[in-house]
């Protein structure tokens, strides 16, 4: 992305490190970049202004005290951490740095799906959403080698934790914080140390009942498509549900309400299409850098919201039971 629009018009790329240096060699001729042997020699680089920071999540919030502590500001992937407590020190410890820290799930801008929805949920009186199913699926291969993809520890409900984060944070911005949870899951491929298809059942604060289901198994040209269903008490919204359109992208979003006509037992459809959606806020996280932009009211609770749920998903896949939500507290 940092090669492209928009990332390319506030961006340049100064190098790129891993651990891997064969990888890191690959990667920066591949881009016409340089190879930076350590973090360490990024820090000490006061030509660069910020980290792209896409590590595994466990064990994330220390690398950003580190970077936090050199003032260079942090773009991030999902999940933000796996410790709930540690997500919640890594934002305090940015806060208290003076440095921007932004993320593509959940974003810090309200997206254009989500507006779009406000916008229908006022024009049409839609009242309370009252539950949803969130899908996501595609064809992933067993990695080789030693991968934090193949710990059940670092890597709980292995399909939900990788990609069915996207679906949990977006059903976050929707029902705010989960009361409890509950989990199925099985392995449909021989060669997986972990789950390949599984099930995330979330009971919110609100009573609102939702799931998520997320499966490695699936083969149809659809790979990586957020799908939601979402009930309101006086309409229904389905998000990319069905095949996708001929005019339309993997990335973008293509938006239909049903709501209740005046002849009874008749329905009335309104359609909206939404393109050019961008995995990383870039000209945002920009504009954060330059004081010029602030990200979504409760930003950082809706970060933690999501990882309260990955936690209680975590205990739920060992015990098997529901197990309830940590909630966030506020001061």
């Amino acid at each position: 992305e940092l090669r492209q629009s928009p990332a390319m018009d506030f961006f340049e790329l100064k190098g790129v490190c891993d651990l891997n240096q064969e990888l890191a060699k690959d990667v920066a001729a591949e881009y016409g970049t340089s190879v930076i042997a350590n973090l360490d020699n990024i820090l000490n680089d006061d030509s660069i202004d910020a980290v792209a920071l896409m590590t595994p999540p466990w064990g994330r919030r220390a690398l950003i005290e580190k970077i936090a502590a050199r003032k260079k500001h942090i773009m991030t992937t999902k999940p933000f951490e796996l410790d709930p407590a540690e997500g919640i020190e890594a934002l305090r410890i940015a806060k208290d740095a003076g440095i921007v820290i932004y993320m593509n799930s959940p974003a810090p801008d309200v997206s254009e799906d989500m507006k779009q929805i406000e916008i229908w949920s006022k024009e049409f009186k839609l009242g309370s959403p009252v539950g949803a199913r969130a899908e996501m699926w595609a064809k992933k291969k067993v990695r080789p080698g030693d991968s934090w993809y193949k710990d059940r520890k670092r890597c709980p409900v292995a399909p939900i934790f990788r990609i069915g984060i996207y679906l949990i944070n977006k059903l976050v911005l929707l029902f705010g914080e989960a009361e409890s949870v509950q989990v199925m899951h099985t392995i449909l491929n021989p060669e997986s140390p972990l789950p390949t298809t599984a099930q995330l059942s979330i009971r919110f604060n609100t009573g609102a009942i939702c799931s998520v289901y997320v499966s490695f198994d699936v083969q149809d040209g659809m790979d990586h498509r957020n799908s939601f269903t979402i009930n309101f008490e006086r309409g229904t919204l389905y998000s990319n549900v069905g095949p996708m359109k001929p005019d339309m992208t993997r990335s973008g979003i293509h938006l239909e309400l049903v709501t209740p006509s005046e002849k009874e037992g008749h329905s009335v459809t309104t359609i909206k299409s939404i393109y050019d959606i961008h995995s990383y806020p870039w000209e945002s996280f920009f504009k954060a850098i330059n004081g010029s932009h602030s990200p979504q009211d409760g930003y950082s609770d809706k970060i933690i919201a999501g990882l309260n749920i990955i936690e209680a998903m975590a205990k739920a896949e060992v015990s098997g039971k529901t197990e309830a939500v940590r909630q966030i507290v506020r001061k």
